[in-house]
C-alpha cells in the first residue's frame, strides 16, 4: 500500500512538474520568432481605444483559438482533407478585412449598405466589424484574437511534446498541459498588449476613428495579412532566427532535465560516447524515393541517419539542404538517410501533400510517414527536427535536436562509415 502511494505521489509530482514547464514554455514562446505574426495583430487590436477590457478579450480569444485549433488541426485528422491554403486564406482574410475597416471606414460602410449580406459566419463577422465603427463591440475583439489560431505554429519543444507524445496517449493530461501552455502565452501577450494600450492612450493618438493612427494600424494589419497570404512569415522567422538569440534553447535545456534527454550530456563530452541499442521501426507507411524498408535490422552493416521532421516546421525546413547534401555525398557508400515525417497539422497526414513538399524541397533520400508517431515514441523523441545516427551494428551513437551542428553530423557519419561492420 505504501509502495502504491509512493508511485502515485511520484506520478503527481511528474504531472505538476510538466504542468509548470508547460506554463513557462508558453511565456517563453512570446520571445520566439514563431509569434511574429501574432504580435502586431494582438497589440494593434488592443490599442484601438481606451477600453481596459479590450486586451483581456483579445488575448483570451487567442488562447481559446490556439487550444481549439491545436485539437482540431493537429491532434486529430478531422480536417485532413482540407488543404493548408484554406486556413492560410481564412486567417489572412479576417486580418485583411480588419485592415480595410481601419483604412477606409466610411467607404467600407457605404459599400456594405449597397451589398446584401448573407448570414454566413464570415460575412456576419464582417458586418459586425463595420457596424461597430468605434470598435467597441465584443465580437470584433473576439474575432481579432481568434483569427490567427488556424495558422499558429509554435516553435516550442514543450508544445511538440504535448502534441506528439502526451495527447495521443492521455487526452485529458495532454489537454491540461496544452491549456497551461496557452495560458502562459496568453498572459504575457496580455501584459504586452495592455502596456501598449496604456502608452498610446497617454499619447492621445487613439481617439479619432479616422485619424492617422488608425491608418497606420490598418497598414500594419494589411502587412500581416499579406505575409500570411504569401507565406513570407516563415521567411521572416528564418531571418530572425539567423540574427537573434533562439529562446527555444533555454526551453530545450529545461525539457532535457525533465525528460532525461541526452542532448545536454552529450554536448559536454566527445563524439561517439553514446552507445544505445536503436529501437525498431514501428507503424511506418508510404515510402517516398525508396522501396519499403520493413525493419531497421535489414539495414545492419550500414550507417543509418534518422531525421524526424515535418514539412511545415521552419526549423525542419532549414535542415533539409544539409540532409540532401549529406545524402548526395554518401549515398553510394554504406549509408542510409531516412526522413521520418511525423506530422504537426492534420493536412500533413496526407500523402499527396508530403510528396508535393518532398519534390518542392528537392529531396531524393528515402522519406516515410509516421502519422501515428509510433516510431517517434519508440525512440522516445520529443523534438522537430531530431537526428539519430546509428552505427553498422545497430547502436545509436549520436543524437542532435534542433538546427545546426552540421559539420559535427558530417564528421560522425564519416567516422562511422570507416568503422568495420
Amino acid at each position: 500500500m505504501s509502495e502504491l502511494l509512493l508511485i502515485n505521489n511520484n506520478s503527481l509530482y511528474n504531472i505538476m512538474d510538466f504542468l509548470i514547464l508547460s506554463f513557462v514554455a508558453g511565456t517563453l514562446t512570446v520571445l520566439a520568432p514563431c509569434v511574429l505574426p501574432l504580435l502586431p495583430v494582438i497589440i494593434g487590436g488592443s490599442i484601438q481605444d481606451n477600453q481596459k477590457i479590450r486586451p483581456v478579450i483579445i488575448t483570451m480569444s487567442l488562447v481559446v483559438s490556439i487550444v481549439l485549433f491545436t485539437l482540431l488541426l493537429k491532434a486529430s485528422t478531422l480536417f485532413i482533407e482540407i488543404p493548408e491554403v484554406f486556413w492560410t486564406y481564412f486567417s489572412g482574410g479576417i486580418i485583411f478585412v480588419f485592415a480595410l475597416t481601419l483604412l477606409f471606414p466610411r467607404t467600407w460602410a457605404q459599400m456594405l449598405h449597397k451589398v446584401k449580406i448573407t448570414k454566413s459566419l464570415e460575412q456576419a463577422s464582417k458586418r459586425t466589424i463595420v457596424k461597430n465603427k468605434d470598435k467597441r463591440g465584443i465580437v470584433p475583439m473576439i474575432i481579432i484574437g481568434a483569427a490567427l489560431g488556424p495558422v499558429f505554429a509554435s516553435c516550442s519543444p514543450t508544445y511538440f511534446v504535448i502534441l506528439a507524445s502526451v495527447l495521443p496517449q492521455n487526452f485529458t493530461t495532454g489537454l491540461v498541459y496544452l491549456l497551461a501552455y496557452a495560458t502562459g502565452l496568453g498572459m504575457v501577450m496580455f501584459l504586452v498588449a495592455y502596456a501598449g494600450q496604456r502608452i498610446f492612450i497617454k499619447l492621445q493618438v487613439v481617439s479619432n476613428p479616422r485619424g492617422w493612427f488608425k491608418k497606420i494600424l490598418g497598414l500594419i494589419f494589411l502587412f500581416v495579412a499579406i505575409i500570411i497570404f504569401t507565406g513570407y512569415d516563415k521567411v521572416i522567422e528564418a531571418k530572425v532566427l539567423d540574427s537573434t538569440f533562439n529562446v527555444t534553447k533555454i526551453e530545450t535545456r529545461l525539457l532535457d532535465k525533465k525528460l532525461g534527454g541526452t542532448e545536454s550530456k552529450q554536448a559536454e563530452s566527445s563524439l561517439l560516447t553514446m552507445k544505445k541499442k536503436a529501437p525498431e521501426f514501428k507503424g511506418l507507411k508510404n515510402w517516398i524515393n525508396s522501396q519499403p524498408i520493413e525493419t531497421l535490422e535489414s539495414l545492419r552493416g550500414k550507417v543509418v541517419l534518422i531525421d524526424f521532421w515535418t514539412y511545415s516546421c521552419i526549423n525542419c525546413i532549414r535542415t533539409l539542404d544539409h540532409n540532401q547534401a549529406l545524402w548526395e555525398k554518401y549515398q553510394d557508400d554504406d549509408f542510409v538517410l531516412i526522413g521520418v515525417h511525423a506530422p504537426e497539422f492534420a493536412f500533413e497526414h496526407n500523402l499527396a501533400n508530403v510528396k508535393k513538399e518532398t519534390e518542392k524541397f528537392g529531396l531524393t533520400y528515402p522519406i516515410v510517414q509516421d502519422n501515428n508517431f509510433e516510431t517517434w515514441r519508440n525512440y522516445e523523441n520529443h523534438y522537430w527536427p531530431a537526428v539519430y545516427i546509428i552505427d553498422k551494428q545497430g547502436f545509436i551513437r549520436y543524437t542532435h535536436f534542433g538546427e545546426g551542428k552540421y559539420q559535427e553530423i558530417d564528421n560522425v557519419v564519416e567516422v562511422l562509415l570507416e568503422q568495420a561492420a
